[in-house]
């Protein structure tokens, strides 16, 4: 027989093994789902693409069902004139803009990098010097690679690249064209998905049914407020960024500031790529200088402050997740799901697993708490 001290040291060490197992298994479950995800991007892509779009949209159709006593068909139907109107337009308009904007930056991007030049020559000189010989030996490595048979094996390599690109591209482009019909029988159809699952599972407890499907309707109303407000959001943030920037006098400022605040559907990605490329443009840039540079910096807190304090609370439901843990979320789900389609899903599902727990947990303990008290697994009669 073990002793007390044994039986504590027993209990940790089975705890211990518990939890060890417990994250084995979520890490197992978290690459299985991963690697189904990258095997199955493009057959997955329009439907989640189409999903998306569909929580955007129905408040929309319900709109047009309800007040105008138009037919789903019919209110769907309106919905895709307009969107297409609506794309033509901005793609007349905001295109040509965009091409220019685009061609600008890199004729520029030379100039940009003499001043950077420039300036590491005056005030880091060292800096300057183990930049150089990093790039002397990229073209040293280059020039040496001119021979016969490297040269051959680079434009191999080079051609299987550009191969593989294209494939990629035109099965990307194959994906998202399906997404209009996912989406005009998503908002079309009549379906109660929540009754079909409830009458195929009737082979589970009554109690552990209605769990499930709390837990599936609760996810999904998670998901309805994150992109119908973070989208909206989002807008909003390029708006102001991209006029802040141009008034400031930042080169490209608008394009940059609007791309920066339409990259934050996924939260603070936005705000980081954009600070990692605007504050170096509106420091180099001729004119530019520490002063254009702070504020820059000045307008994207404005903007950040905005969000938090004005846009979100007005807007969308508050997630409940720290700013830490949004960020964590991000880059954890990112890679998780091996990809961009991770780091868009990041915050509804940590949401999700955060509001899902407490409930989680009641349940368990009242399970746990009936088997204690009816150990035995007997009646109480018996």
């Amino acid at each position: 027989m073990l002793n007390l001290f044994q039986k504590k040291i027993a209990s940790y060490a089975i705890t211990a093994l518990s939890i060890t197992v417990i994250v084995a298994f979520i890490i197992l479950v978290m690459r299985a789902l991963g690697l189904f995800l990258d095997e199955f991007y493009y057959v997955l892509l329009p439907v989640f693409c189409a999903v998306i779009i569909s929580y955007i949209a129905e408040p929309a159709v319900i709109f047009m069902a309800d007040k105008l006593g138009l037919s789903k068909r019919v209110s769907v139907a309106a919905i895709f004139s307009l969107a297409i109107v609506a794309i033509a337009v901005v793609a007349a308009v905001g295109l040509p803009y965009l091409i220019e904007q685009i061609s600008n930056l890199i004729d520029n991007l030379p100039k940009l990098a003499k001043n950077a030049s420039s300036y590491f020559a005056e005030k880091a000189p060292k800096l300057r010097e183990a930049f150089q010989q990093v790039v002397s030996g990229l073209c040293g490595n280059f020039d040496a690679s001119q021979g016969g048979a490297k040269l051959a094996r680079g434009a191999t390599k080079l051609a299987a690249t550009a191969t593989a690109e294209i494939h990629n591209i035109v099965a990307l482009s194959a994906s998202l064209a399906v997404v209009p019909i996912y989406l005009y029988y998503m908002l079309v159809a009549e379906f109660d998905f929540y009754k079909w699952l409830k009458d195929r599972t009737t082979f589970l407890p009554d109690g552990a049914r209605e769990t499930l499907i709390f837990f599936i309707r609760r996810f999904s109303e998670i998901m309805q407020s994150f992109f119908r407000g973070q989208l909206l959001i989002a807008a909003i943030m390029g708006l102001l960024l991209g006029t802040g920037l141009k008034i400031a006098g930042v080169k490209f400022g608008f394009m940059l500031g609007f791309s920066a605040g339409l990259l934050n559907i996924i939260p603070y990605f936005g705000t980081i790529i954009g600070l990692g490329t605007i504050l170096p443009m509106a420091f180099f840039q001729e004119g530019g200088g520490i002063i254009l540079c702070a504020v820059a910096l000045g307008i994207f807190i404005v903007v950040q402050l905005i969000e938090g304090y004005i846009l979100t609370p007005k807007i969308m439901d508050k997630t409940g997740l720290h700013p830490t843990i949004i960020i964590f979320s991000v880059f954890f789900w990112g890679t998780a799901l091996n990809g961009i389609l991770g780091m868009i899903l990041a915050i509804p599902f940590s949401a999700f697993v955060v509001a899902a727990y407490p409930t989680l947990q009641r349940w368990m303990a009242e399970k746990f708490k009936d088997k204690e008290g009816n150990p035995s697994g007997e009646s109480e009669n018996s």
